[in-house]
């Protein structure tokens, strides 16, 4: 595991469950990427502690790909082999992460295209052992060679954060690589406070001007798979809205970052919204 550099992008995370983590994997290489958390000096004493550990400060929230992309950098630096991309609230055991590798390296030995393999949300109903080939993973769970990430490139800075993983995705694709999901592999993850209505997370109001921004502008730049995903796409952006504004709390504020994120989508105004906190 000594060849895995496992990249953790943090934001005031509970630090419990990151030391748990740390702990859990003594044998790869941790790179903390931190977005100007108010606990700094204690992630610097952590870093401190573990030789594994690697921490990066970014000094502000400079969104979720440039947070990557730093400890990338540093990955590379380091001749890291593989990469492994985790949430700061998600958990996977060392059990699970060597078998994620060994899947890895038999798979791409099997299919010289495959590029990505993700380990599988807990949250996500299981549906068979082995690989199921997919357009998109989200970033935590994700596993790649550095090789095959260095000639893809780094993740689309401007979209700040949402869509950054699958853009990366949709990239390998257009690259000749496959993305795929492992079965074998379950890893505990948590999107935001879980809250749900009708079986579905409700995300804060903020989050909805990334999403509805990106993902049109993603479409308009046509950096998505095909002209039916587009579709597909656009349908999910009207589910979200009917969702959010149908039945979601702060129906109002919800609705104003949805217009702005279509405005500057049209605009290509990207990065981070200044008056999103």
């Amino acid at each position: 595991m000594e060849n895995i550099a496992v990249i953790i992008v943090t934001y005031n995370p509970n630090l419990k469950n990151l030391l748990r983590l740390i702990d859990e994997l003594p044998k790869a290489n941790i790179y903390i990427s931190d977005n100007g958390s108010k606990t700094f000096e204690k992630l610097k004493k952590i870093a401190n502690d573990y030789e594994n550990v690697t921490l990066i400060n970014n000094q502000v929230n400079c969104g979720i790909a440039v947070a990557q992309n730093n400890a990338m950098k540093v990955a590379y630096a380091n001749s890291a082999e593989f990469l492994f991309f985790l949430d700061q609230d998600s958990f996977i055991s060392s059990e699970t992460l060597d078998l994620l590798k060994k899947d890895y390296i038999l798979f791409t030995k099997k299919d010289m295209h495959l590029g990505i393999v993700s380990a599988v949300p807990d949250y996500e109903q299981m549906q068979d052992y082995g690989i199921k080939y997919v357009n998109e993973v989200i970033s935590s769970g994700m596993f790649v060679s550095a090789k095959l990430a260095k000639n893809v490139g780094y993740m689309l800075e401007e979209l700040f954060i949402d869509m950054v993983d699958y853009e990366w995705c949709w990239r390998f694709a257009r690259h000749g690589l496959k993305v795929a999901k492992d079965y074998n592999c379950v890893f505990r993850h948590q999107i935001g406070n879980n809250e749900k209505k009708l079986g579905k997370i409700i995300i804060s109001p903020f989050r909805l001007y990334y999403v509805f921004r990106n993902s049109l502008f993603l479409i308009k730049k046509s950096q998505i798979p095909n002209r039916k995903y587009s579709v597909l796409l656009k349908y999910r952006l009207f589910k979200q809205f009917i969702f959010n504004i149908l039945l979601c709390p702060q129906k109002n504020k919800r609705l104003q970052y949805i217009w702005l994120g279509i405005r500057d989508a049209q605009n290509s105004k990207m990065g981070k919204l200044n008056y999103d906190e």
